[in-house]
């Protein structure tokens, strides 16, 4: 299972990304529970919006409410 890269204290350094580039299906494990998950590069996914005619006016990324984060505090990072 992937987990966090971690410290000689035990803290969290970083998040392993490994295959980037390698997309198409993979097995994980999320919250607890096994998924599948369909990888895509963040270029293939703006590059087929823009194909299509899509003019992209901004991007925003996602994070965890304050609800999730207090009820999943291993979410923090």
């Amino acid at each position: 299972a992937q987990d966090w890269y971690y410290g000689q204290h035990g803290e969290r350094l970083h998040w392993p990304v490994d295959r980037y580039q390698d997309e198409g299906m993979r097995q994980a494990r999320f919250l607890g529970h096994d998924v599948i998950k369909y990888h895509r590069t963040v270029a293939t996914y703006l590059n087929m919006l823009l194909d299509a005619g899509f003019t992209i006016t901004r991007l925003s990324e996602p994070q965890p409410t304050q609800e999730m984060l207090n009820s999943r505090p291993d979410m923090q990072d």
